[in-house]
C-alpha cells in the first residue's frame, strides 16, 4: 500500500487499541494467485492487533476483500462470515456485495471490527464466492484479546524513559527550573511536530514565574528529529493593574499549561483553490506578587487566554517562527466565578451553567477541533473551587464549544456543553487498579480514532492525582498517565454514544473506564523524585511525560519521551 493510503486508513478506520501501527507490524496484505492474465483474484486477508476486552478494533490496512489481478472482469457472488467466532467480527462499509463486478486491477473490501468478550484467541473464516479461478476464495481470520493494558514503567531503575533534550533552550539555573506541562501537536500541512511547554524559572528579585516556550521537530520515515527551540511564546513581564482594587499593585505575569491545535480550510474562487492553516492556542495566565511564587499566585487574576493565527502559506519552512505570532494575536480572556474584573475578561465561562457556579478559576486547558460536520472547536477546562465552598464539581472537567470564525478569538462566543472526566470516574479506575488517587488532571485530547460524523471518538490522556500531604512541595501528587477512550462527539451534548449515560468514557463490562494504556513509575516519591506530572501524546511521536525533581536543586522539571512500544508511531 502507498504511504498515503496507509495514513488515510489510520484516520478513517483506525483501531481503538494502541498496540500496533500502520507500517509497524503486520497489515492487511494479499494472498492467492497474482497474474496479469486470465481470470484471477488476490485475497486481502484481515489482520488485527491485540485488543483489550470490552474494546473494539478494526482490521489493519484495507480490512478484508478481493482484488481482481487478471485481465477479465470478475463478479463477486457472495461474501460470508463463518466459523466458531464469527459473531465477534462485524463487517461494515462492505463493497463486496452480491453481483459486484470487479474490472481488471480493481477490488472490493470491507471493514471488519473485532469485539472480544474474553481474553483468548479468536478465529473465523471469510468466504468469497466469485467467478475467478479457484472460487470460493478463503480469508482466514484470527485475532487475540487481552485484559491487560500496555504499561511502561518510567522509574529510574527501569531506565526506559530518557530525558528529552530541547536543543537551544537550556534549563534555567536555580531550584525552580526545567521543562514542564508538554503539549504536542503535528502540523496539518507538513511533517513538523511542535512542542509547547512551560519553562519555570526565578527572576532576579526571587519571584518564581513560568514562561511558555515552543520547540519544533520533523518526522521522516517514522523517525523524529531532535527538538529545536523556536522561541518564547509568552514571557513574564511586569504588570500594573489599571483598576483600583485589592490587586491594584505591580505584579509579575506568569503563564502555564498551554495547548495548541491546527486545522486547515480550503476555499475556491474562480476555480482556484486556496488552503489556509489556522493554529489556536489556550493557556493559563495569572499574576504573581513580587518575590512570590506560582504556589502563592493571585487566584482571582487567573484567566484562560485563547488566540488564533492563520498561516496563508501552510508548510512554510519558517512556520514555527510564525507561530510565535500567537502571542500578539487578538486574545480572548475567559474567566471564572472568582476572576477579578480588572483582568478584563471577554466571557465568564463559569456563568454559563449552574454546575460551574463554584469554579473560582479554571486550569489545564485542552483543545480539540472536530472536523466532522461544519467544524467545531472544543475547550476542556479543569474546575478549581474555593476551599470553603466546594461541591461535587471540584476537579471535574467541563467542556465548552465555539465556532472559530475569523482569527479574533475575543469575538468568539463559547457555549457550555457538558461535564466529563469526573473525580467519581477517577475513583472508579483507582479502585480497579488498587490505587488511591481521587481525580484526574492534566487532560489532553490526543487523537481522533474515527472521523466520521456518527462515530468520532477521541483518545484522551489524563493524569490520575490526589491532594499532597501537608509539607509537600507540590500541592497535588500525580500517578503517571492513562489513555482513555471517549464516547462519540456526534452526541457531544452528553459527550457519549457508545458509553453508558453516567460515564464520560467507554467502559468495560464492570462499568470501569477502559484503560487503553498507562505510564507509571514504581519509584514514585523516593528521594528527590516527586513523581510524574502531566503527559501529552502525538500519533507521530508517541507520548511525553513530565517528571518532577523540584526538591533537588541539581535537577528540575524534565520531560521524558515514553517508548513507542506503548504508543506506536502512526505517521
Amino acid at each position: 500500500m502507498s504511504s498515503i493510503l496507509c495514513r488515510w486508513i489510520i484516520v478513517a478506520a483506525v483501531s481503538i487499541s494502541l498496540l500496533s501501527a500502520c507500517g509497524a507490524g503486520p497489515t492487511g496484505g494479499f494472498s492467492g494467485p497474482i497474474t496479469a492474465q486470465g481470470n484471477s483474484v488476490a485475497v486481502i486477508s484481515p489482520t488485527f492487533e491485540t485488543t483489550l476486552v470490552g474494546n473494539s478494533s478494526n482490521a489493519a490496512g484495507l480490512g478484508a476483500g478481493l482484488e481482481n489481478t487478471g485481465a477479465v472482469t470478475v463478479t463477486v457472488t457472495s461474501a460470508t462470515l463463518s466459523g466458531p467466532d464469527a459473531q465477534y467480527f462485524t463487517p461494515s462499509n462492505n463493497t463486496c456485495l452480491n453481483n459486484t463486478s470487479l474490472a481488471s486491477l480493481k477490488g472490493c473490501n470491507m471493514t471488519l471490527t473485532f469485539t472480544p468478550t474474553a481474553a483468548r484467541a479468536y478465529s473465523a473464516t471469510l468466504t468469497f464466492v466469485d467467478s475467478a479461478v479457484g472460487s470460493p476464495h478463503i480469508a482466514p481470520i484470527t485475532a487475540t484479546a487481552t485484559v491487560t493494558p500496555p504499561t511502561v514503567d518510567c522509574s529510574v531503575s527501569a531506565n526506559l524513559c530518557t530525558a528529552l533534550n530541547i536543543q537551544g533552550d537550556p534549563i534555567a539555573a536555580g531550584l525552580f527550573h526545567g521543562y514542564a506541562d508538554p503539549a504536542l501537536r503535528a502540523d496539518s500541512a507538513v511533517p513538523n511536530i511542535y512542542l509547547a511547554y512551560s519553562w519555570p524559572h526565578t527572576l532576579p528579585d526571587g519571584t518564581r514565574v513560568v514562561d511558555i516556550h515552543l520547540a519544533q521537530a520533523t518526522v521522516s520515515a517514522g523517525t523524529v528529529s531532535p527538538y529545536n527551540y523556536v522561541g518564547p511564546l509568552y514571557q513574564s513581564t511586569v504588570f500594573t493593574q489599571t483598576v483600583t482594587n485589592t490587586y491594584a499593585s505591580t505584579n509579575d505575569t506568569s503563564y502555564e499549561t498551554i495547548d495548541l491545535i491546527p486545522f486547515t480550510t480550503s476555499t475556491t474562487t474562480n476555480g482556484v483553490v486556496t488552503t489556509t492553516e489556522t493554529w489556536i492556542q489556550a493557556h493559563v495566565s495569572y499574576l504573581v506578587k513580587p518575590q512570590g511564587d506560582i504556589y502563592a499566585q493571585l487566584t482571582p487574576t487567573s484567566v484562560i487566554s485563547v488566540s488564533a493565527l492563520t498561516l496563508t502559506s501552510p508548510g512554510a519552512a519558517n512556520a514555527g517562527t510564525t507561530l510565535l505570532g500567537l502571542a500578539t494575536a487578538p486574545e480572548a480572556r475567559l474567566g471564572a466565578a472568582g476572576t477579578d474584573p480588572s483582568r478584563n475578561i471577554t466571557q465568564n465561562l463559569a456563568s454559563l451553567s449552574s454546575t460551574t457556579k463554584n469554579c473560582v478559576s479554571f486550569s489545564h486547558p485542552a483543545l480539540w477541533y472536530s472536523t466532522a460536520g461544519t467544524g467545531t472547536l472544543y475547550l476542556a477546562l479543569e474546575c478549581v473551587e474555593d476551599s470553603g465552598n466546594t461541591d461535587t464539581y471540584q476537579y471535574s472537567h467541563f467542556l465548552y464549544s465555539t465556532t472559530p470564525t475569523g482569527t479574533d478569538a475575543s469575538m468568539w462566543s463559547w457555549t457550555f456543553v457538558s461535564e466529563f472526566a469526573t473525580p467519581a470516574e477517577a475513583v472508579q479506575l483507582a479502585t480497579a487498579e488498587g490505587a488511591s488517587y481521587t481525580f484526574f488532571t492534566g487532560l489532553k485530547f490526543a487523537q481522533t480514532l474515527d472521523t466520521t460524523i456518527a462515530n468520532e471518538r477521541l483518545l484522551i490522556i489524563v493524569s490520575p492525582a490526589a491532594l499532597a500531604p501537608n509539607g509537600a512541595v507540590q500541592p497535588i501528587l500525580q500517578y503517571g498517565c492513562r489513555a482513555l477512550l471517549s464516547g462519540s462527539l456526534a452526541k457531544i451534548g452528553t459527550f457519549l454514544l457508545n458509553a453508558p449515560a453516567a460515564s464520560s468514557f467507554l467502559v468495560d463490562t464492570n462499568g470501569v473506564p477502559l484503560d487503553s494504556g498507562k505510564v507509571t513509575e514504581t519509584d514514585l516519591y523516593t528521594g528527590a523524585n516527586e513523581g510524574p506530572a502531566s503527559c501529552t501524546f502525538s500519533n507521530n511521536t508517541g507520548l511525553i511525560m513530565n517528571r518532577k525533581y523540584e526538591a533537588d536543586p541539581t535537577q528540575g522539571f524534565y520531560t521524558y519521551p515514553v517508548s513507542t512500544g506503548l504508543f506506536p508511531n502512526r505517521f
